[in-house]
């Protein structure tokens, strides 16, 4: 199923299906398990990822400097 919303692509995905994102990296959904999903990533050394969690908490951080 494929859903634009608000700006967002929204997908529905199974277990050992995936998605690309440009010509480098790949995301596979490895395990299902009643309410978490275990992605896998695959991309170049050269692409930062990071825990959505751990960027809010960097920004909520720095503005309070």
């Amino acid at each position: 199923m494929l859903k634009l919303k608000k700006g967002k692509l929204i997908l529905t995905r199974r277990q050992g299906e995936g998605l690309s994102i440009g010509d480098n990296t790949v995301i596979t959904i490895l395990q299902i398990k009643g309410k978490q999903v275990r992605i896998g990533i695959e991309a170049s050394k050269d692409v930062k990822i990071v825990r959505s969690e751990l960027v809010l908490k960097n920004k909520s951080t720095d503005s309070l400097n």
